[in-house]
């Protein structure tokens, strides 16, 4: 099934295989396809066709903090506007979670602040080899070049969702790792000097409270990424120039995908399951 008749197509993100880098976040989705958890179709419209694709309320909240803290916009360029409560009225607000986002944003300015941190830049993309990535911070901490990465959550002290953020589980989370691996790896190859990564991760729930997590990568960590970029690009473009992407369609995923409407893989009832005994 081609993209091209969904109607929220950005041409600016479309691309050939052979054009197309390697992203922390194509790495994760791949990796998801390869284990059945993420439909080709949907990483073909995204990464290939330009397909934008809908926020969550969740990613939508972030997105809002992560304007009001850096003014960086996100991805697709549009401005974060907050959710508002009993609009048209004189009791007209800001909804309790965009009220929390607002002050999440000014805690890390005052962070910033009392830390003595200088800020280079806000979403820095980088590009070296097959290889890119967009920084959310890059900043002089403690004397040092460092990378910032924010992050908005609700699961805090969640140790067993891989979107958790609890400290004992974090050094096994290969998903939140792959991302400070890549732009960590970015920004040596970038600039040619020493390079330390943090995770600035805000609690949606409690405005004022955050962790810091500085993550300390071993140089075989390196090597190891770029033989996985290497070999995600390979096989990547091998199963996009034959366009021979799999589709791994579920009622949940398919029901929210803007593909739905035009695709024939699509299942939107749950079909019976054999468990054997």
């Amino acid at each position: 099934m081609e993209a091209d008749g969904v109607k929220k197509v950005n041409k600016a993100f479309k691309s050939t295989p052979a054009k197309r880098k390697i992203t922390q976040s194509l790495m994760k989705d791949f990796s998801d396809y390869l284990l059945g958890k993420e439909c080709g179709l949907v990483i073909k419209a995204k990464y290939f066709d330009g397909v934008e694709f809908p926020s969550t309320d969740a990613m939508k909240l972030g997105h809002y903090f992560e304007y009001m803290a850096t003014k960086q916009l996100p991805k697709y360029g549009d401005k974060p506007e907050p959710v508002k409560v009993y609009q048209g009225t004189a009791k007209e607000d800001f909804s309790t979670d965009y009220k929390k986002a607002n002050e999440s944003a000014l805690y890390f300015k005052k962070l910033i602040k009392e830390k003595n941190i200088e800020i280079i830049s806000t979403g820095k993309t980088i590009t070296s080899g097959i290889m890119e990535g967009t920084q959310d911070i890059l900043a002089n901490v403690d004397g040092r070049r460092a990378i910032i990465d924010l992050k908005y959550s609700g699961l805090i002290d969640n140790l067993w969702s891989p979107m958790g953020w609890h400290e004992d589980s974090l050094a096994e989370n290969e998903g939140h790792m792959i991302q400070a691996v890549h732009y960590t790896l970015l920004e040596k190859l970038e600039s040619n000097a020493d390079v330390d990564f943090y995770f600035w991760v805000f609690n949606s729930k409690i405005p004022d409270d955050m962790r810091i997590y500085q993550i300390i990568i071993e140089d075989s960590r390196f090597d190891m990424h770029l033989h996985s970029v290497y070999e995600t690009k390979k096989r990547i473009t091998n199963i996009a120039k034959t366009n021979s992407w799999k589709a791994h369609p579920s009622p949940l995923k398919c029901s929210s995908c803007p593909l739905v409407k035009y695709c024939r893989h699509k299942k939107l009832i749950p079909e019976a399951i054999k468990i054997y005994y």
